[in-house]
């Protein structure tokens, strides 16, 4: 993706999540090479995650929701499978967002065009940002929600 999309791409998550979420806030982890912005919140000693990443090499971003009792994100635990949460939930862990709504998406990531000639050749960031806000709104955060609730109910 280029700078520019990129940009805009950052800009539209940050002010839809000022929104949908205001208790995450940007933190200081910081990947240029992956593009990579991270945003976090604590409650109860759990510590809940959004992760937003831009592909290098496509016109497209993905968010991570991640959650852990240590305070880290949990970069070594990503969950191929979403833990059922009648279960013991894992202390510490992280799914792409598409995970918790599309079951069998094969890939997790949200496209978006890069031009626009006479009309839209595609999907715009804003478009597209709606969407993942909507699986955000409806999916991720109540999922970390649920999370956050089932490992302080089971602290001891």
């Amino acid at each position: 993706m280029r700078k520019e999309l990129t940009d805009l791409t950052i800009r539209e998550f940050e002010t839809r999540l000022a929104s949908t979420a205001p208790a995450f806030r940007r933190t200081s982890y910081e990947n240029r090479d992956a593009v990579i912005r991270m945003y976090a919140c604590e409650a109860d000693g759990v510590r809940r995650f959004l992760l937003l990443q831009c592909d290098k090499r496509e016109n497209a971003f993905t968010i991570e929701v991640a959650w852990s009792k240590g305070g880290d994100y949990p970069f070594m635990t990503f969950m191929a499978q979403v833990p059922a949460l009648e279960a013991n939930v894992p202390a510490e862990g992280r799914l792409r967002l598409l995970q918790l709504s599309v079951a069998d998406a094969k890939h997790h990531w949200w496209k978006v065009s890069d031009s626009v000639i006479g009309r839209l050749a595609g999907k715009t960031v804003q478009t597209q940002m709606e969407d993942a806000f909507a699986h955000l709104a409806n999916d991720g955060l109540p999922y970390l929600e649920k999370v956050s609730r089932r490992l302080i109910s089971s602290s001891p």
